[in-house]
């Protein structure tokens, strides 16, 4: 295997992940940028150092990191000539090696991480019930690990001296401090080698499968690691046994504080918070997150310092696939208390002159939650005004935040009572008083107020429904949707709504006078614009974690730019023939998306390609069903708007096909299903799926999650409303264009 490393392809691959990384350079001083200018030369000089035996690698840069306010984390930085040849035997030896993990490890590896790692502990403790825990933590693991017993491990499985060689000389390399002090480095492995991480859960392999062995629920992260058992006297003995596995073993040592407890009672692990019904982050993890922020808000040439981008980055990519949106919005409104500070003092002390200045100073700011990205020109603005106001303004809107917290957390609440989704087969629906009663075999099993209630979707069979209830909903405007086991929706019930003849006249002529044809390119244009933005706000959080994505994306992008761009040349008077060149650059287009989508699932989930009938995969099946409910939705706001759903535009028209649909429908797909999928996928909920069809626990899911979204709320054209509003309003903006009341048609556009 070490003649491999001679392979100039092979360097150039670790070249490449070391570079795209901007890795910082070593003791020596000598940047990525500044190695790259010679860098066949440099490969070269690899190459012969390591045939004739000769390479010894540099010391490592010793870096501190301050930790928790008081403790140092102590990084060891190779050169940059150094971490190319580690990246290389880590190309080499990490697939042999990922053959023979197991599973519950879950650090340092591809494909895992800790959304992964925290969704098998809810796993087993929902599905295997197993609620006796213990979380425990290696005590200093990587400074501990034995070099001979590494060694000898590394020699086992691999058989080659050469190789074993260089792990020994890069393991027991010293360091060199400030001055130029050397320090030897007896025994563990060095945190900031590139093949730390991959040596430590080789070391570790053998503890994760003696705890395969035991009757316990088992999940590691790296050096932290859960025990779940079915009684607390289990987890006693299962720890007992990993303590003494370890020690005797290994020669490693857990930290002392462990308690056994009760799932019921919450408990940490990996930073997260995990309680029974909600996952949320401790007041001290809290505070240290707001310390980090605030630690790194610096102001350098009139600029918020890089570091700041990259502290909320690193929040973001461990944090963001993690918590629920509303621990996230408190990190962002943390954010723009810390900036508008900093940079309020900036503008009073003459350092910045005005907004523009201002604004200029914060410009690659994203935020961490959905909801604040969505509306982050409204943010921008807030921290504006917070510098620029006067101190009698600022304190007037400070004391008005608490109104706005609370705001939003009714208008959340609000949205869960519009929607009842009715999951339950064999029930009976009724109304009694302010009330619907749900009943089986008699009995009321629920009671939903009605106060709210704008919709029910039916996703389960053998439902039935009192003619008071169909009434109250008739009258109320109340819809009822129901929906078969792919979420194809089978019929709706809803206030008498008829057709407007004028407004049916306007569709037919607009097949003619060129506001259909309009229509229909404003359509594709906007569906490729959202499906950039969404690739968009997924390429701001993983651009430094995920290579494959962040290599295709930017191509990805330009390419559907640059089809997008090719509807503006397109003047076709026929609107046949301009239906045909249209649905061709959407299907262009979105070939791209969804090729860019599989690298962004990759690492979670098998995916291909989009499939629209006969799905069997759980994306496209997922996909599929949230689909089917948003058509139900479409088609009301259509049916509402006084439009016919089966004159359309850029589809063909069809017999009992409600082609209208199919076209409104596209400007809502990435904001109203790809994106909340995608979340399910990346946020390693589980999922179940047979023969192609998604079992009841994941359909009521999956419907809850586009409920939601559906009635969330976003700023759109400068005022705060719903998104099934917006669906409502872009039917009825259809609508006005074809009477002549606008001049045009401006598709939905979701901001990222």
């Amino acid at each position: 295997m070490y003649e491999k490393l001679f392979d100039i392809n092979l360097l150039l691959a670790a070249w490449n992940s070391i570079s795209n990384k901007s890795s910082a350079g070593g003791i020596d001083n000598i940047s990525c940028e500044y190695y790259g200018q010679h860098l066949e030369e440099n490969l070269s000089n690899i190459v012969q150092q390591l045939q004739s035996q000769k390479y010894n690698p540099q010391p490592y840069l010793e870096c501190k990191i301050p930790k928790d306010g008081k403790e140092c984390r102590i990084l060891s930085l190779p050169t940059v000539n150094d971490k190319i040849i580690q990246q290389a035997v880590r190309l080499l030896i990490e697939p042999q090696l990922e053959e023979e993990f197991l599973d519950t490890s879950y650090g340092y590896r591809p494909g895992k991480g800790p959304v992964r790692a925290i969704g098998r502990v809810r796993h087993i403790l929902d599905v295997e019930m197993k609620k006796w825990l213990v979380t425990c933590d290696i005590d200093d693991f990587f400074d501990n690990i034995p070099h001979e017993k590494l060694f000898r491990l590394f020699q086992n499985k691999f058989n080659d001296p050469h190789l074993t060689r260089l792990i020994r000389l890069w393991v027991k390399m010293g360091k060199i401090s400030k001055g130029y002090s050397w320090k030897d480095n007896i025994e563990g492995i060095p945190q900031g080698s590139i093949l730390s991480p991959l040596l430590s859960n080789m070391y570790l392999h053998q503890f994760d499968v003696f705890m395969s062995k035991t009757k316990a629920g088992y999940v590691r992260y790296a050096d932290d690691f859960i025990i779940l058992c079915d009684s607390r006297s289990d987890a006693q003995k299962t720890l007992n046994s990993a303590s003494v596995f370890l020690e005797n073993i290994l020669h490693l040592k857990l930290n002392k504080e462990k308690y056994i407890r009760h799932a019921s009672k919450g408990f940490e692990f990996l930073g997260i918070s995990i309680f029974p019904n909600k996952i949320s982050i401790s007041p001290k993890k809290f505070e240290k997150i707001k310390s980090k922020i605030k630690d790194a808000c610096k102001l350098h040439d009139k600029y918020i310092a890089k570091g700041f981008y990259e502290a909320i980055q690193g929040i973001s990519a461990y944090y963001g696939r993690l918590l629920p949106q509303e621990w996230l919005e408190k990190i962002d409104d943390f954010i723009i208390q810390t900036l508008s500070h900093k940079l309020r003092n900036a503008y009073q002390n003459g350092i910045l002159k005005n907004k523009e200045e201002i604004a200029e100073s914060f410009r690659p700011l994203v935020f961490v939650s959905q909801e604040f990205q969505i509306q982050k020109a409204a943010h921008i603005r807030k921290i504006l005004g917070n510098c620029t106001k006067k101190q009698e303004d600022i304190k007037k809107e400070d004391s008005e935040k608490p109104i706005k917290i609370r705001k939003r957390e009714y208008q959340k609440l609000e949205a869960q009572g519009m929607d009842l989704i009715v999951a339950t087969p064999g029930v009976h629906l009724g109304i009694s008083g302010a009330n619907i009663s749900i009943r089986k075999a008699g009995k009321i099993i629920e009671k939903v107020r009605i106060l709210n209630l704008k919709n029910i979707s039916v996703i389960a069979q053998g439902i039935s429904f009192s003619s008071n209830l169909i009434n109250y909903c008739a009258s109320k405007n109340i819809s009822v949707d129901f929906f078969d086991f792919s979420g194809k929706p089978l019929s709706s019930l809803f206030s008498h709504v008829s057709f407007s003849p004028e407004t049916g006249i306007m569709q037919l002529k607009a097949l003619d006078n060129g506001k259909g044809a309009a229509f229909a390119k404003k359509t594709v244009e906007g569906k490729i614009y959202n499906q950039i933005n969404l690739l968009k706000y997924y390429h701001k959080y993983r651009k430094e974690t995920d290579e494959a994505f962040a290599d295709a994306f930017h191509d990805s992008v330009a390419k559907m730019e640059s089809i997008a761009a090719e509807i503006n040349q397109f003047n076709d008077d026929s609107l046949d023939s301009l239906r045909g060149k249209l649905l061709s650059v959407e299907g262009r287009a979105s070939s791209v998306y969804w090729d860019l989508i599989s690298k962004h699932l990759d690492e979670y989930i098998d995916f291909e390609t989009r499939v629209r009938q006969g799905a069997k995969d759980t994306v496209n099946c997922m996909l599929n069903y949230r689909y089917g409910m948003l058509y139900a939705r479409v088609w009301e706001a259509v049916v509402r708007a006084r439009l016919n759903p089966c004159i359309s535009y850029l589809h063909a028209f069809q017999d009992y096909k409600p082609t209208l649909v199919f076209d409104l429908i596209e400007q809502f797909r990435q904001q109203a299903v790809d994106r909340v999928v995608f979340s399910i996928i990346t946020k390693g909920e589980e999922v179940k799926v047979s023969n192609g069809l998604l079992d009841e626990n994941t359909r009521k899911r999956l419907a809850e999650k586009i409920t939601a979204r559906i009635n969330a709320v976003e700023t759109f054209r400068s005022k705060e409303t719903r998104f099934i509003n917006i669906i409502n309003e872009q039917c009825r903006a259809l609508a006005d264009f074809l009477h002549g009341k606008t001049k045009s048609y401006k598709p939905y556009l979701a901001k990222w």
